[in-house]
């Protein structure tokens, strides 16, 4: 197991690598200049100039591609932002535990709702309660969240004023994030676990613990629905790792000062490109180790699946 996780480790080397040279590649041949923008309109062409040879800008693709490669995987440093001077790493593990929090809320909340919703539909197979599940699920799944976002806000917080609109003075700011944020992820989890329950319900083991008269409620929580958690597991890990990229409508909207406020106001708003680029390579990192953490659940979930490195290294 431990050789497994080194080389997923070692795996996400070129992956990190690849997403910072796509980045940086569409980055520079962007229409726009950033000196202008930082300049401004009333600059000379002197000091645009000198200002373009501070930030390193003057120098050729593969030169600043060389530079940008060299300061992020050899000296783990992303830059400083253009205009404010700071450290965009800084700024970034400042922000995250916002963007975390907010992430978190939104996979629990996608678990402890679709996953039991889910069960219940598979359990209920072509009924009433199956159908009004898969339309749920189906609207839920279509319905854009800045769009909700902004009817919860005019219901709840212009109405009702029951909860603030935007902010983050207490966990009361968060709920209605939260709920906009995990509605998409609610839907997918109910119709994952729907369809992975009706694979396992018709399974032998499961008619054999049914003839054997173990209860019903222990048969599909117990027996099917642990082997049915894999697909449920790899759904769980990839939503959170797109969520700490994808809250960035949410905390835009909601007035969250977290990582995707940053990357949009502050890097795609003012054209601040270490900004973009540190942000992009961040999420990259924080989405691979995701992965990593599903994979190594997996063996905690499965031991079929940890029999198989205990195996592979006993041959070895």
């Amino acid at each position: 197991m431990l050789r497994y996780t080194i080389k997923r480790l070692l795996w996400m080397i070129p992956i990190v690598l690849g997403v910072s040279l796509i980045v940086f590649t569409i980055l520079y041949f962007m229409p726009g200049d950033p000196v202008t923008m930082i300049a401004g309109a009333s600059a000379t062409d002197t000091e645009r100039e000198a200002l373009r040879a501070s930030l390193g800008l003057d120098k050729s693709y593969l030169g600043q591609l060389g530079t940008f490669l060299g300061d992020t995987f050899l000296h783990f440093d992303l830059g400083n932002s253009y205009i404010t001077k700071l450290d965009v790493a800084a700024e970034l593990i400042y922000r995250l535990p916002r963007t975390l929090l907010l992430t978190v809320m939104c996979t629990v909340l996608s678990l402890v709702i679709g996953v039991p919703i889910g069960i219940t539909a598979a359990t209920h197979q072509n009924g009433f309660v199956d159908h009004l599940v898969m339309f749920g699920a189906l609207l839920g799944v279509s319905i854009p969240s800045f769009w909700l976002s902004l009817l919860l806000v005019l219901l709840f917080s212009v109405k009702l004023d029951w909860l603030p609109a935007m902010g983050i003075g207490s966990i009361r700011h968060y709920i209605l994030p939260a709920i906009a944020g995990s509605l998409g992820g609610i839907a997918m989890q109910a119709r994952q676990t729907r369809s992975s329950m009706l694979e396992i319900i018709r399974s032998d083991f499961i008619t054999t613990a049914r003839a054997k008269g173990v209860k019903e409620n222990m048969v599909i929580y117990k027996h099917a629905l642990r082997n049915a958690l894999i697909p449920i597991v790899t759904l769980t890990g990839t939503q959170f790792g797109v969520m700490l990229g994808g809250t960035m409508i949410l905390e835009t909207i909601f007035g969250i000062p977290g990582v995707g406020t940053y990357i949009i106001t502050n890097g795609i708003g003012g054209r601040d490109l270490p900004i973009i680029r540190g942000g992009a390579v961040f999420l990259a990192i924080a989405f691979s180790f995701c992965m990593l953490l599903v994979d190594l659940v997996y063996a905690a979930v499965d031991p079929r699946i940890k029999a198989q490195f205990v195996t592979r290294r006993a041959k070895k």
